[in-house]
This record gives C-alpha cells, sequence and structure tokens, in this order.
C-alpha cells in the first residue's frame, strides 16, 4: 500500500471515530437536554396541581362528598395541560380520588406503587420506563400537603415517544450531514495526504535510485515547509554523495592503477590473514596463477605456498623484512607493516625482487676478487724480481732478465689498470660517443690489414669476406675498432698455427649489419658462451694467463657494441673452433667517409 493511501485511510478512521464520539455526545447531550426539559415540565405540573388541589383533597380525605370529587374532576380538567399524560389523585389513604382517561376505571381503587407510597409519605418521587399503552414514559409521585400536613398525592404518567422522535429526527439531520461533511474531510484529507506524500514517495525514488548508483534523479521542492526543506536538504546530500563517491572512485581507480604499476608487489592482508588486495606484479613475483580476483580472501600464507604455521609471527603480527626464494628460483625481499584496523591488526606486505641485486653482488665480490688476484700476480712478481736485485745483486745479464721481467708485469698492470678505467667510464657513460656516419667495410678491412702481419708470422690464415657491401653504421669509429681489436686479438691468441681466420661483413635481418670473426681454434664450451664477456672470465685460467691480456676485452666490446644499440654473442663453429657475432643498426650513406688517419686505432691493447 503506497504511502498516501496509508496516511488518506489513517485520516479517514480517524475522522469517522470523531465522527462517530461527536454524534455521541451530541446525541446524549440532545437526549439529555430534552429528557431534563420534559421531567422539569412534569414536575411543574405536578406541583401545580398538588398546590390547586390541596383544598379539595383535604376536604375529601374527610367528607369524601360527591361535589368535592366533582370540584377535583374539574381542577384536573382544567390544570392537566400536558398532552397524553396520565394523572390521578390519590387520598392520604392511597384511594385514587379521581383520574384522568383512560384510568377512570381505577377511581376508589388503592394505588400501591412504591412511588405513590414515597409521595404520600411527603417525599416526591419518579420512575421512568416502559408503560402500557404509553411506551418509554416517565412516573411522578408529588405530595398534596395542606396545612402543613400530606393529605394527599398526584401521581402523572407522561409518554416520551414525542421527545425520542423529535431526537431522532435531529440525529438523522446530524448524521446525513456529518456524512457528508465527513465526505467532503476525507477528500480533502486525500487531497492534502497526496501533496504531503508526494515529495516523500519521491524521496524514496531518489534513495532507491542512490542506492543503484544513480546520482541524477532531483526531488521537486515545492515550498519552504519541513517537506521542502528536507527535499532541498536531500537533494544538496545527493550532490555532495555523489562527488564523494567520484572522488573516493577516482582515488580508488588512482590506487589501484599505482599498485598495478608499482615496480614492487604488494598485499593487504585484514586482521584474519585474508588477502584483501594484491597486485599484478605481487602474483607475477610469486608465481602465481590467475588474476588477482582469484586469490582475494584467501589466506596470505597460501600465496606465499606456506604452511599456517610457518607464516604465524613472521608475516603479520610484527613489522620485519626477510628473503623468500620462489619456485622459480628468483630471490624476493619481503617486507611486512602491521597496520591497525577495527577488532584486530591486518598488515601491508609489500615484495621487491632483489634476485638481480644479489647476482651483481656477486659479481661484484667476483670483480674486486679477480682484480685483486689479476694485480696480485705481476705485483708478487715485480717484488720477486726487486728483493732479489736488492738482497744480493745478480750479473748483470740476469739484472736485464729480472728488468725485463718487471717492465713487462707493469705493463701488464698499466694495461689492466687502464682496461678497468675504460669500462667504468663506458658503463658510468663518462665516455661519450662520437657518432659519425662510418663505412663498415672501411672499418674491418682497416681492422684486418692491420692484424695480417702477426696472424702471419704466427702461422695463421686470415681471410676478409667483405667485398662489395656497402653498409653504413652511425658509431664512433674508434670505440668500434676497439671492438675488432679484441675479437681479432682473442682469434690470434687461441688459434693454433696452421689455423684459419675468417671476417666477414654482410646484411643481417631486421636491417642490421653483421660482422662475424671465425676461427679454427679451440673453442668455447657451449654453456661458457654467455659468461665469456664477464669480466675476468677465463674458460681455461691457465692458458689464458699464458697468453697474457687483461680478461677485459670481451666485456669491453659489449659494453661498446650495446651502446651503439647492437648485439654481441659467441656462437660454436662446426668441426671446433668459435665464431664471435657482432651486429649493429645499419643506415643509408650519409655524406664522405670518415678521414684515413681514423683508421687506426687510438686505443692501446
Amino acid at each position: 500500500m503506497r504511502l498516501w493511501t496509508k496516511l488518506a485511510a489513517s485520516l479517514g478512521l480517524i475522522l469517522v471515530f470523531a465522527f462517530e464520539a461527536a454524534g455521541a455526545f451530541v446525541f446524549r447531550s440532545v437526549e439529555g437536554a430534552h429528557l431534563e426539559r420534559f421531567s422539569r415540565a412534569l414536575a411543574a405540573q405536578g406541583e401545580l396541581l398538588a398546590f390547586h388541589l390541596a383544598p379539595y383533597v383535604a376536604r375529601a380525605s374527610g367528607e369524601r362528598e360527591d361535589f368535592v370529587l366533582a370540584d377535583i374532576d374539574n381542577v384536573l380538567k382544567n390544570l392537566s395541560s400536558l398532552a397524553g399524560a396520565r394523572v390521578q389523585v390519590l387520598g392520604a389513604d392511597g384511594v385514587i380520588l379521581a383520574a384522568s382517561p383512560p384510568d377512570f376505571g381505577a377511581v376508589g381503587l388503592r394505588n400501591t406503587a412504591p412511588e405513590a407510597k414515597s409521595a404520600l409519605a411527603g417525599m416526591p418521587a419518579s420512575r421512568r420506563g416502559i408503560q402500557e399503552g404509553l411506551g418509554r414514559a416517565e412516573l411522578l409521585a408529588v405530595p398534596i400537603e395542606h396545612d402543613g400536613a400530606t393529605v394527599g398525592a398526584v401521581l402523572l404518567v407522561a409518554s416520551m415517544e414525542e421527545i425520542y422522535a423529535d431526537v431522532g429526527r435531529i440525529m438523522r439531520l446530524y448524521v446525513a450531514s456529518a456524512a457528508l461533511a465527513l465526505g467532503l474531510a476525507i477528500g480533502v484529507a486525500g487531497l492534502i495526504t497526496r501533496a504531503i506524500a508526494a515529495p516523500v514517495e519521491a524521496l524514496t525514488r531518489q534513495a532507491e535510485a542512490m542506492m543503484g548508483g544513480d546520482f541524477g534523479v532531483r526531488v521537486p521542492v515545492y515550498g519552504e515547509d519541513e517537506i521542502g526543506r528536507l527535499a532541498r536538504a536531500f537533494n544538496t546530500l545527493a550532490d555532495r554523495l555523489k562527488d564523494a563517491l567520484d572522488a573516493s572512485d577516482r582515488e580508488r581507480r588512482r590506487l589501484a592503477s599505482i599498485l598495478t604499476h608499482m615496480s614492487e608487489g604488494v598485499l593487504a592482508v585484514d586482521r584474519e590473514g585474508r588477502l584483501t588486495a594484491i597486485n599484478p606484479k605481487a602474483i607475477r613475483l610469486l608465481g602465481l596463477t590467475g588474476s588477482a580476483e582469484r586469490w582475494i580472501g584467501r589466506p596470505a600464507e597460501a600465496a606465499f605456498g606456506l604452511a599456517p604455521e610457518e607464516a604465524e609471527g613472521s608475516l603479520f603480527s610484527r613489522p620485519g623484512t626477510f628473503l623468500f626464494d620462489t619456485p622459480e628460483g628468483r630471490t624476493v625481499r619481503v617486507t611486512t607493516s602491521p597496520v591497525a584496523e577495527a577488532g584486530g591488526t591486518g598488515a601491508i606486505i609489500v615484495l621487491v625482487d632483489v634476485t638481480e641485486d644479489k647476482r651483481l653482488e656477486a659479481r661484484q665480490k667476483a670483480f674486486v676478487a679477480d682484480v685483486s688476484h689479476e694485480l696480485k700476480t705481476p705485483l708478487t712478481t715485480i717484488k720477486s724480481h726487486v728483493e732479489a736485485l736488492l738482497d744480493d745483486p745478480p750479473p748483470p745479464a740476469v739484472q736485464a732478465k729480472f728488468l725485463a721481467t718487471v717492465a713487462r708485469e707493469t705493463e701488464r698492470m698499466i694495461r689492466l689498470v687502464g682496461d678497468l678505467l675504460f669500462l667504468a667510464r663506458l658503463e658510468g657513460e663518462a665516455a661519450p660517443l662520437r657518432r659519425v656516419p662510418l663505412s663498415l667495410e672501411r672499418l674491418v678491412r682497416g681492422a684486418a690489414e692491420r692484424f695480417r702481419p702477426a696472424f702471419r708470422q704466427a702461422g695463421i690464415a686470415l681471410a676478409l669476406e667483405a667485398a662489395g657491401a656497402d653498409l653504413w653504421a652511425d658509431g664512433d669509429w674508434d670505440m668500434l675498432d676497439r671492438v675488432l681489436d679484441n675479437v681479432l686479438s682473442n682469434a690470434l691468441k687461441f688459434t693454433p698455427a696452421g689455423g684459419r681466420v675468417t671476417v666477414t661483413l654482410g646484411p643481417a635481418d631486421g636491417g642490421a649489419a653483421e660482422i662475424r670473426v671465425e676461427d679454427t681454434g679451440v673453442g668455447i664450451p657451449e654453456e661458457a658462451r654467455e659468461r665469456v664477456f664477464e669480466r675476468f672470465y677465463r674458460v681455461d685460467k691457465a692458458r689464458s694467463r699464458a697468453h697474457g691480456g687483461s680478461g677485459l676485452g670481451l666485456s669491453i666490446a659489449r659494453e661498446i657494441v650495446e651502446r651503439h644499440g647492437g648485439t654481441i654473442r659467441a656462437e660454436g663453429r662446426p668441426g671446433g673452433g668459435t665464431a664471435i657475432v657482432i651486429r649493429l643498426p645499419a643506415v643509408s650513406k650519409a655524406g664522405g667517409a670518415p678521414e684515413a688517419g681514423r683508421e687506426a686505432s687510438t686505443w692501446p691493447g
């Protein structure tokens, strides 16, 4: 049932009850007034009769002559003005002396009614009830007093039906008027309740729309009364709530975007240890499957692959940091920060992938150890030879040999320190590239011709397959020339006499130029082909140290090539040997080739 219907029905019932109560009150009031007036008229009639009949009744009590009774009849006829009233005149002994019609037959009989006895005793009495032939009637007994003594009584019985008929006519008129007024009142009440309920229903519709997320509905404002002010306040509330929800939604999306694009993994845990949020980075770091929604509500330890007893006391109860190894072999630093919430303590868990940091730390330690070892060997040699020269100087020929060894080891340390400084400059970008368009054919041909005498002396054939190639690159001539120097130097060192080294220049997929240096030397095991570009890494440390060098040549080559946007890798060669493959982005020819003086490397080594 709608609100206005309930209000209208309630008001209608109230009006009905009010009219009924008013009708009952009016009926009782009108009835009481009419009956009171009737009783007073009856009492006045009785007293008038008693006053005029007193001398006659007093005489009749003693003589009872016919003329006395006739006088009583005359007085009764002249003074019985109340229509429909029956009158009996009683003597002191209760005998009926006279009566109005139709009670003539009762004259001479004794009236024993209680009211008659009361009146003969000097006390007026009255009674209302049903009288035969009169219906509802009132009986009144009035004492007749003469010279201070009660000499008789007058009994009057008058019908009240006409009184009730008048009251009925009045009540029927009242009921008709009340029904008309009630109908009009109910109609007006319906209109009023409809007017009152309309904005309330509009408020209800707006509240329901707001529950569904629609804040565009507005309640019409009909005035400045309480309903109008409520409607205006509700519209204002809707606007502010929409603004607040929009701001909250923007903040939620911003937070979700931040969490999604964070480089760290983030998990939020409630006081029961269940996940309330997890970002994609955390899913990837922990090696989980499925979307974030799949993990929401699950125990946090399940995301870590831990049993509940393993997580208790470490993940949620207190702040802390620990390392966690994932099944994929990665190392994650886990930082927990408890967060107080209603009814308990939750936590924010931040995951940071430190796998590369650990590898870098291990490489740095290995680098320091390698540098220390590389410096220790020549320093030990220099120290031992200098001490021998100082303690017991050998013959001049031996001294010259010792000094030559000291000079060679010193030169070795100088090259090592120079390579380290150069590599540090490359990694820190302190050595800027002087890029110019350069001919890769001239670069490769120049490096090959520069090494040809050394290869000829070692009994190794050197072949160049770059004739007719028109490939250009945007690069630094000196640095790329150093790359070829390092690669050709390794090929010369590790290819035995009678072997062959082939330098090839040609185009490659993706608009690149490819330089291949293939040898027939000792080769590189497959598991070591990626590591040969690490600092100080040697496949065979004894043989590498016998050939000299710092162990940084290929590391420097990789840094230079990658700074040019290219790649360098080592491949196995069928039948033994190694191929070093260098790929550089090729460009179209722009301007002439570099000056000839730039073809010679300006870098040592």
